[in-house]
Order: C-alpha cells, then sequence, then structure tokens
C-alpha cells in the first residue's frame, strides 16, 4: 500500500473525521503540484476506514454547497434503462451510487463526452449536481434521526504527477463531498486496489468488499471515481419470524418454485389495476420504504411500470395482511457496454473529452464497475452498493399477496428516488 507522504507548511497537519454531511474540503492544487498527499474523507455517515489510507486535511477549506430543496427524482428513465440491460432473472442496481460515479465523472467531462452523458440523466450538469447534492445531504439526516442508516460516500483515487485541474477538484468537493487520495496505480496495483476496495468495504458495512478488481488497474490507469452507499433499516411493523412457511412462487418462465414466504398484518400500501399489483412497506423512518410491483400475467417483461411506483409513493397506509418472500441478492456487473448501448459511447474512446479534468494526458474511460447488495427479511431491509469508474490514458385482489416474479425498489418517499431498482424473479435462488 502507498505510503502517504506529509505536507511540511509550517503548521502540522490535521486529520479530520467527516460525519452527517458537514463537509469540508481543502483547496488541492498547490499541494498536488507540490508532490504532497492531499485529500480528506468524503463520507456521509460512516465510521473511519482502518484499512485506507488516511487523507489529510488543510486550512483553506472549501465547504460543502448548502442542500437546495428536495425535488421529484430525475433519476427513474437512467436507473430503469440501466436494469433493462441486465440479463433475465434476478438483478439489482444503484441508480443512486451510479449517479454519484457518473455525476463525478460528468464535471470533468467537455464536447460530445459531455453531451452524451447529460443526454443519459437528462438534465445538465448544474441541475445534476444541485440534486445529488441535496438528496445526500437530505438522506444524511436520515442517520441523525437514528431510526435508520443511510450511507453516501464519494472520493477520487488518482495517479501521482498528474496536474489535475483546480476547478474539478473544488466541484467535486463542494458538490459530491469527495475527497483526493494519491495511489500507485503502476507500481503498486496490489496495495492501490486493495485501499480502494477497503474504503467502499468499509462504508457499505462489509457488504461490498471488492469494488475494484486488481486486473482492472493497468500501468495506463491515472483514477478512479468510487462511490458507496449503505442503507439499513428496520420496518414499522416486524413479520413475525413463527409465520413464516415454504410456499410456492412463480418465476417468469411460468415455473413454480418453493421459497420461505413471510405473512402477517403489517403497515403497508397498496395498489392495483388490471394490469399489476404494487405494495409500499414503510421503514421505521418512514421517508424509507421498500416499493414492490408485481405484474398479473406475463412475468418481468418490457420496463418496470414506473408509474406504478411513484403511484405507490401517495397511497394511504394502513395495516392489512401481506405475503411477501424474503431474498437476500447480491449482484457484480461492468457496465461499459450498458452505458454505450444507452447512448454513452465517446467517454471510452480515444476521442473522449475529459479536459475538465486535466490537459495532459488524454483520458478516458476505461472500466465502470457496479456490485449491489440486498436483503429483506422478518425485521427488515439492508442494502449497499458499489461504484467504481475507471480512467486510463488513451379478480379482486384485496389480499397482498407477492407469489409470482414482481420488480422492487428501494426509494426515498419524499422526492421518490430509486435508491436501489430490482427483478426478483426467482427467491429459491435469492434466500438467506
Amino acid at each position: 500500500m502507498q505510503t502517504l507522504l506529509r505536507a511540511t507548511l509550517g503548521t502540522p497537519t490535521t486529520l479530520v473525521q467527516v460525519r452527517g454531511g458537514e463537509l469540508n474540503r481543502r483547496h488541492l492544487l498547490q499541494a498536488a503540484l507540490l508532490g504532497l498527499v492531499p485529500g480528506s474523507l468524503a463520507m456521509t455517515a460512516c465510521q473511519a476506514i482502518p484499512s485506507a489510507p488516511k487523507p489529510e486535511y488543510f486550512a483553506d477549506a472549501i465547504k460543502r454547497e448548502a442542500p437546495g430543496t428536495p425535488a421529484p427524482s430525475s433519476l427513474w428513465p437512467m436507473a430503469v434503462g440501466l436494469l433493462s440491460g441486465l440479463p433475465a432473472g434476478n438483478a439489482l442496481v444503484s441508480p443512486l451510487s451510479l449517479a454519484n460515479a457518473l455525476g463525478m465523472l460528468r464535471n470533468g467531462a467537455r464536447g460530445q463526452s459531455a453531451a452524451e452523458l447529460d443526454s443519459f440523466f437528462g438534465s445538465s450538469v448544474a441541475a445534476l449536481n444541485t440534486e445529488l447534492n441535496t438528496l445526500s445531504q437530505t438522506l444524511a439526516a436520515i442517520t441523525k434521526g437514528g431510526q435508520a442508516t443511510m450511507t453516501s460516500a464519494n472520493s477520487i483515487w488518482v495517479k501521482p504527477g498528474i496536474a489535475w485541474k483546480q476547478d474539478f477538484l473544488d466541484e467535486l468537493a463542494r458538490w459530491y463531498g469527495a475527497g483526493l487520495y494519491k495511489v500507485d496505480f503502476a507500481a503498486d496495483p496490489e496495495g492501490a486496489a486493495r485501499a480502494i476496495n477497503g474504503w467502499v468495504s468499509t462504508a457499505t458495512n462489509g457488504l461490498i468488499p471488492t469494488i475494484v478488481d486488481r486486473s482492472l488497474l493497468t500501468p495506463a490507469t491515472v483514477s478512479v471515481l468510487a462511490n458507496a452507499v449503505h442503507l439499513k433499516g428496520a420496518w414499522t411493523t416486524r413479520f413475525d419470524p413463527s409465520k413464516t412457511a415454504d410456499a410456492p412462487f412463480t418465476t417468469s418462465s411460468g415455473t413454480r418454485v418453493t421459497v420461505p414466504m413471510m405473512r402477517g398484518n403489517v403497515k403497508r400500501a397498496f395498489v392495483s389495476t388490471k394490469a399489476w399489483d404494487a405494495a409500499l412497506l414503510p421503514l421505521r423512518d418512514e421517508s424509507l420504504a421498500l416499493a414492490l410491483v408485481m405484474p398479473i400475467q406475463g412475468g418481468l417483461k418490457g420496463n418496470p411500470p414506473v408509474e406504478a411506483f411513484q403511484q405507490l409513493l401517495s397511497a394511504p397506509i394502513s395495516e392489512k395482511f401481506i405475503a411477501m418472500p424474503r431474498w437476500t441478492f447480491a449482484s457484480g456487473e461492468e457496465l461499459s457496454g450498458d452505458l454505450k448501448a444507452l447512448g454513452v459511447r465517446t467517454i471510452f474512446t480515444p476521442a473522449a473529452d475529459f479536459t475538465g479534468m486535466a490537459d495532459t494526458p488524454p483520458l478516458r474511460v476505461s472500466f465502470v464497475s457496479h456490485r449491489a447488495f440486498i436483503s429483506v427479511n422478518e425485521d427488515g431491509a439492508e442494502a449497499a452498493a458499489g461504484s467504481s469508474i475507471g480512467m486510463a490514458a488513451g379478480a379482486s385482489r384485496l389480499v397482498a399477496e407477492f407469489n409470482r416474479a414482481f420488480w422492487y425498489a428501494l426509494v426515498h418517499v419524499p422526492t421518490g428516488t430509486p435508491l436501489f431498482l430490482g427483478r426478483l424473479d426467482d427467491p429459491s435462488t435469492a434466500h438467506a
């Protein structure tokens, strides 16, 4: 692992632990040009990271931008596009995690690279920065309330010797709370991977132990943009484990499997149409909830109906019966191909323009790695995700019984943000 150098600017360095969204960041360029190791921990409501290098903090800080007024989420189109591009069967993505990693990338993109990312998000970089910054600090307040845990963290890991542009580093600090670490991808790729993975593992409570495979780091790697997300909360009404019993569940292919089904009278909302049944189960902090949308016929074909998820957010909540499987599922995807299919192509080619980050060497994206985890049981729900982007040179249905394949989302209710979006096609292959 790389040894951090300490700056000697006439005063001792100060190590800072950042919590709860109260983030200050230093001006990084002068120290970078001097060959020092700048940075600060980009973390919201998270503990120290013992296996990652400790960042250093200097007095000339950049203050985190104040949050705006939470607004309806713009992330649904990109969330649906990414999930729909994954292979059939059980699948999971975290739109929140990917949006943060790609949002940081967007701040350094120019020309066609920037235009394709703006089209992918359906918004300008200014609007994206504002939305993600506001959402990040709103979610941080959930942990402070003590009813649930919600962690979001960003960081940038860079190769020494490159003059990263001050404006780019300032924007990442201001809008994403992202600190900067230096690692030598060429001389010590194992140490670089170990440091990044240790950072993500701790931020996700150990649920995402690896986000950067050693094989992804080459002598051409000059930077990795990383994000980590962790959510954990209990139901407002807990399922009684003694009532959980094996029951049939029908997959999209029509196959019937036997899985543990939880049952009980719990707090939930329910919306039913000719096409689908949908339920919303709030967590103890009711700004977080699990939404389920089950097609009446045909299984999980096409895209998840976003309107169903959105209708649930305003549906009345009462204590009524529901039956649903418990499941645990983890996924790992390299999403470069999926992004290309969604129109984000230039960033992977020699025509990529990241002169907003640095003038030399010419930069392009070499990999987009995403891993996600979810566990739903009688007590509540826990989910985590990590994202990393490598930069290289060069009948009457009054009873809610979810016993067929369904889509699901962990959502931030006030903004409707899909924090996690997935498909449960076969819980017999996704059980605790």
